[in-house]
């Protein structure tokens, strides 16, 4: 079976290093795997970039342009919107030529490819979900609001008032798209995930399971603690609190203000 995972990144990014390590472990298996991008920052042959420094130069300001219509909302939050527009890609052109039995994707945001065009890959889709962008809007964190079981508008993070925002539009142009896909199946990468795409009204029809990200077991294992604390030079009779993300301190989703706060509240002598 030929697989062709799809993202954005090859391994900048959380979404990248996971459909990467998805690709590896594909391969090890002996399954023939490719990967195609926009943006390419390994030197791995199996996995197809851009080729010309053209290409590469639009590649890089393909995020950029791509933003241009959520700037016409001063209130908007902090969190990604990404209206998906831009034309002139030819990731769908090669997703065809490639001609994989299964085409996956993964997070296909920051210019790369238009709404529309995902209703022009010929193969099956499998679509692991990294955030919500797939059945919101336009935004990858819904804020809570809840919109997307609707047909969004008045959005949260745009900050608007209106019914027909851009938010609204966005996600007129994924219904239509969507109802042109037959084969299409869903992945939530979290439980979480799954069950808002099952709630959506975008996705809500489509075949939604939950499959977590692959680890590598051989890399990520139970190691000695006594051995671990020696060789990181950590202390040896002291509690340890590990915390990490991808934008850790700066995305307030990933609960480190709540950590600081916690541990500030902590009794100074707690051992």
């Amino acid at each position: 079976m030929k697989i062709l995972i799809v993202n954005t990144s090859d391994i900048r990014g959380g979404a990248a290093r996971a459909a990467y390590r998805l690709h590896q472990a594909l391969l090890r298996c002996g399954v023939e795997s490719q990967m195609l991008v926009q943006k390419k920052a390994s030197d791995d042959y199996t996995v197809t970039g851009p080729s010309t420094k053209t290409q590469k130069g639009f590649g890089k300001v393909r995020p950029t342009l791509d933003s241009i219509p959520t700037r016409l909302y001063k209130n908007k939050s902090k969190t990604l919107f990404s209206p998906s527009w831009l034309p002139f890609s030819d990731i769908v052109d090669k997703i065809n030529e490639i001609n994989p039995d299964i085409v996956h994707l993964h997070w296909i945001c920051g210019g790369m490819m238009r709404i529309e065009d995902i209703a022009k890959i010929k193969a099956p889709i499998v679509w692991s979900l990294h955030d919500m962008w797939a059945f919101t809007g336009g935004c990858h964190y819904d804020e809570e609001c809840g919109r997307y079981a609707e047909k969004c508008g008045y959005c949260k993070v745009l900050g608007s008032k209106k019914e027909k925002d851009l938010s609204h539009k966005v996600w007129e142009r994924k219904a239509k798209t969507f109802a042109k896909i037959d084969n299409m199946t869903i992945v939530g990468l979290s439980k979480w995930l799954q069950n808002s795409a099952k709630e959506s009204s975008l996705l809500g029809n489509k075949k939604v399971v939950n499959l977590p990200n692959p680890t590598d077991t051989d890399k990520f294992r139970p190691f000695d603690k006594q051995k671990a604390r020696e060789l990181w030079r950590l202390p040896k009779d002291k509690k340890l609190v590990l915390f990490g993300a991808m934008s850790s301190t700066s995305d307030p989703r990933k609960g480190y203000k709540e950590l600081s706060e916690a541990l500030f509240k902590m009794d100074k002598n707690y051992d």
